[in-house]
């Protein structure tokens, strides 16, 4: 009998190598047996794995936006306390750089089918939106903004960044989709400047009063 840890670390090693074949070619209507001898096994060994495409194409996205999220949390935290444009343009840049297009293009392309088929790609819906909601509102709380309120700005920063990401899928004009989501970082700032002048500059780092 195999012992657990091996078959986990198995399971993992095949889910590692399924995000690199996905993220090289997208869904373009694979089965799971398309995946399986991309992978070098056997269909069966994935669904013993994984139950079925549909669960191991979720862990896949999963586990790239929980890596994605991390280096993201990470980064934030390294520079000190950064400020608010700052942490904003970080979220930005990370989320549009050249090495995070193919996982999105991905994204959305499970994204549109999940919303055909809800019932199996309910992991998949339950994390697309606030696991980044909740790491943008730290953001904003830091900032000086009230839970509640970070979280709704929090919300429309997400919404915003998505809609652009698909212009630039689209279009490729790099420089007016960077410019409207600084557009939108700029009256962001304005508004944090004005919750708590004595505490809060306009760059939206915290200063001790004189």
């Amino acid at each position: 009998m195999v012992p657990q840890d091996r078959r986990r670390s198995r399971k993992d090693e095949f889910l590692d190598l399924a995000i690199d074949q996905l993220m090289a070619t997208g869904l373009n209507d694979l089965s799971l047996r398309d995946i399986a001898t991309h992978l070098g096994t056997s269909h069966r060994v994935l669904i013993y794995h994984f139950g079925s495409k549909e669960n191991l194409i979720n862990l896949a996205v999963q586990e790239v936006r929980r890596r994605e999220r991390q280096q993201f949390e990470v980064q934030t935290v390294s520079t000190g306390a950064p400020d608010l444009r700052a942490s904003l343009t970080l979220f930005f840049d990370h989320n549009l750089s050249q090495g995070m297009r193919a996982y999105f293009r991905l994204l959305y392309q499970v994204w549109g089918i999940a919303q055909a088929q809800p019932e199996k790609w309910e992991q998949f819906l339950d994390g697309i939106v606030f696991g980044w909601v909740d790491s943008l509102t730290e953001v904003f709380v830091t900032a000086g903004y009230d839970p509640d309120t970070a979280r709704i700005r929090a919300t429309l920063v997400l919404a915003t960044l998505r809609g652009l990401q698909l212009d630039l899928f689209t279009t490729h004009d790099d420089v007016r989709v960077k410019d409207a989501f600084d557009a939108l970082v700029d009256f962001i700032l304005g508004e944090a400047a004005t919750l708590a002048p004595s505490s809060a500059g306009p760059d939206g780092k915290h200063h001790q009063d004189n």
